[in-house]
């Protein structure tokens, strides 16, 4: 049988586990929004525009 102590350290644990998740989450959407918008400036796309002219020709 396990204690009231040890299963209220669990709980905690995974608490704190999906709120570090959660975090991390948050960080990575944040990044790719970010990423996306840099890659849809209008300096960015004659970029992407450049160099899909010279990859074809």
């Amino acid at each position: 049988m396990v204690s009231d102590h040890v299963a209220s350290a669990m709980l905690q644990h995974i608490k704190h586990m999906a709120a570090a998740m959660q975090a991390e989450e948050a960080e990575a959407t944040t990044r790719l929004h970010h990423a996306h918008t840099a890659h849809r400036t209008p300096a960015a796309l004659i970029r992407q525009f450049i160099l899909g002219e010279a990859r074809v020709a």
